[in-house]
């Protein structure tokens, strides 16, 4: 099979008017804009076809950065030396670390913007072998040279670089929730889904919205799925016990074949209102949790295990306390909203979480961030602007995000 390969131009403030070019296939071009964009670089300003290469061929692998197109000979020399390290690797990790670390310093003198890349690529060579540790040190180093050469990194792309690098390429896509009750638009969820789609993220009960998934809508989801195969879900659930009745949580997983096709993610952090421990759990069918402990072990240094062992005696306790909890929400939820009502500030009432979003444009405020500026400066309230939870910042423009986990004298 044969990849139309473009040259695609960047531009970096730090680096003046020297441009750096990538030699990427047009099937990775939006994952190699999104990586140079996280890195501070600008949209490509040029983009030029240069010619088809074979995609198992050498190439220019989607990580090789040069100078320019007239020094495609040395990206190349790079990616073969790196080559035969990753080779000697399978057998003789420590001599490839050092070899690489060798390749690495080297560019660092003359190519700093090419390290971050450059050690991700050795980090995943690594994972790939089973080598955690190895893996660990690289994913480190790419880290540290962010810092080290001052590539400013914008907070806006961080999640979607993520999980470019998580997902070994993938690229996320985003359906917002209609307003003004965070509704599914199905025909548009229906159109973003093709051949390349492997997994659909739910987020039950939802942040910022508080949206509960109704049983007809996981219901609609199952259908879904029927209908495409090929695809997996996954559901946050954190929230799964702060509910407020009429709604009444409900797992996708339960629904008629979704037990085989869904990882569900849950916390203790939420639950039981001490989110500074960061304990959770991911329950899945054996072949889906394998990956998901392969994958954690580079998110996390170490887990506490004390706390995983005490909080695995607590499960068969929670029933009686998650209705005190959620009784206790309901109240601080049913005097905030008022509250906001009388202000001027009419919001939809959550169905679950403690969070409420309204819209701050009924008292004259066209812009989230400013409004949560100003009302924290000026009145010590503070508030999260929704936009930030947006894909599109513009899509929650002058919605503002409350949080009503607080005593009832604050």
């Amino acid at each position: 099979m044969m990849d139309c390969l473009s040259a695609r131009r960047y531009q970096h403030a730090a680096l003046g008017d020297r441009p750096v070019v990538r030699l990427v296939p047009d099937n990775l071009a939006e994952a190699a804009d999104l990586t140079q964009e996280f890195y501070g670089f600008q949209r490509p300003a040029r983009v030029h076809p240069v010619g088809q290469q074979a995609r198992q061929g050498l190439g220019f692998p989607d990580w090789a950065l040069i100078h320019d197109p007239d020094r495609a000979a040395f990206a190349l020399e790079v990616v073969k030396e790196f080559r035969v390290q990753a080779k000697i690797a399978r057998s003789r990790p420590g001599a490839a670390k050092d070899g690489m670390v060798a390749i690495g310093e080297r560019l660092g003198r003359s190519v700093p913007h090419f390290l971050p890349s450059f050690y991700e690529e050795c980090g995943r060579t690594f994972l790939a072998l089973e080598n955690a540790n190895m893996a660990t040190q690289f994913f480190n180093k790419a880290r540290e040279a962010e810092k080290v050469h001052a590539l400013q990194v914008d907070e806006n792309l961080r999640r979607d670089t993520f999980l470019e690098f998580a997902l070994a390429g993938a690229v996320a896509r985003y359906l917002p929730l209609q307003l003004p009750d965070f509704s599914v638009d199905w025909a548009a969820l229906e159109g973003l889904i093709n051949s390349k789609t492997r997994a659909i993220l739910v987020n039950t009960p939802g942040n910022p919205c508080g949206k509960v998934f109704s049983q007809e809508e996981l219901a609609q989801l199952a259908e879904l799925a029927q209908r495409h195969p090929h695809l997996l879900f996954i559901t946050d659930e954190v929230y799964e016990h702060i509910v407020f009745a009429p709604a009444r949580h409900a797992c996708l997983a339960a629904q008629p074949g979704m037990r085989e096709r869904t990882l569900v993610i849950s916390s203790f952090s939420k639950t039981l209102s001490m989110t500074g421990w960061k304990v959770g759990y991911v329950f899945a069918p054996p072949h889906l949790t394998a990956a998901v402990r392969a994958s954690h072990q580079f998110l996390t240094f170490c887990s506490a295990s004390p706390l995983q062992a005490a909080l695995a005696e607590v499960m068969d306790r929670l029933p009686a306390y998650v209705d005190e909890l959620a009784a206790e929400y309901l109240q601080r939820r049913d005097l905030w909203c008022s509250l906001l009502d009388a202000a001027g500030m009419p919001s939809r009432v959550p169905q679950g979480r403690y969070f409420v979003i309204s819209d701050v444009r009924s008292i004259g405020h066209q812009d989230d961030v400013e409004f949560c500026r100003w009302i924290t400066q000026q009145l010590g309230v503070a508030a999260i602007p929704a936009s930030a939870f947006y894909h599109t910042p513009e899509a929650g423009r002058a919605l503002v995000r409350w949080a009503f986990c607080k005593g009832f004298d604050t």
